[in-house]
């Protein structure tokens, strides 16, 4: 006989119930957080892993700022690595590159530490002693302002009725971002473009002495200058009176 008289069996006491309970969802609540932690720990190796098969490849960036119409040397370039995207990365400056692009102009400004693309060089067949220059002009005298870096642009002086080339196939290297006025008129227009030394006293004796027209000529044949200068009909005019 089991002697009861000291109320009942203590794993069925009320009192013991709660605490059987309590060690059972202790048990269950553990279980739980070994099974999530052991799920986090696998999502992180799974993480590394991808991340450290990623394939990278070795671009340029800039080491400093680089300005446009800047003529580049290996100072201004550190190598960096980034994915290797097939459509983003084509169009960096590979890391063993790099020494093709010394020499070349950027045609447009670089801030420090962005990637150099390959459309930022300026391919020039006589890079010697070229210089960047702004010519302030009015926009409507240059293609209605739809000019854009690296094409090749002619420069027109028009001086008491007679129209003639100053320079022929220079390279735009920037066209700045323009605002409008209160009037709504466009203002500080400048293209920049590469020009060598005898090139820059002619666009800057033109810009002080007469109208100046910019005309894109990208693809186009060069002109025969000695047979293009032309005269103005109101000059014709004025002679024939």
């Amino acid at each position: 006989m089991v002697d009861r008289t000291d109320g009942a069996d203590p794993v069925l006491t009320y009192d013991g119930a709660p605490s059987i309970r309590r060690s059972v969802l202790s048990r269950i609540r553990l279980g739980h957080v070994v099974m999530v932690l052991a799920a986090l720990l696998a999502l992180l190796l799974n993480l590394a892993v991808l991340r450290s098969n990623q394939d990278t490849i070795e671009v340029a960036v800039a080491a400093s700022d680089i300005s446009a119409g800047t003529t580049l040397t290996m100072s201004h370039f550190v190598l960096s690595e980034v994915p290797a995207d097939g459509v983003l990365s084509a169009r960096f400056v590979a890391g063993d590159g790099v020494g093709r692009a010394v020499g070349q102009l950027t045609t447009r400004s670089v801030k420090e530490g962005e990637p150099i693309l390959e459309s930022d060089l300026l391919v020039v067949e006589n890079r010697d002693g070229l210089r960047a220059m702004s010519i302030p002009i009015d926009h409507t005298q240059a293609v209605a302002g739809n000019i854009s870096a690296g094409d090749s642009v002619d420069v027109v002086l028009v001086l008491n009725g007679v129209a003639a080339f100053v320079a022929t196939d220079i390279h735009v290297l920037a066209v700045p971002d323009t605002g409008a006025n209160a009037l709504g008129a466009r203002s500080g227009y400048a293209p920049t473009v590469a020009v060598d030394a005898a090139q820059a006293l002619r666009i800057a004796a033109a810009l002080d002495t007469g109208t100046v027209h910019i005309v894109r000529s990208t693809g186009s044949a060069l002109p025969d200058v000695e047979k293009a200068t032309a005269v103005e009909d109101e000059a014709v005019e004025g002679e024939s009176g």
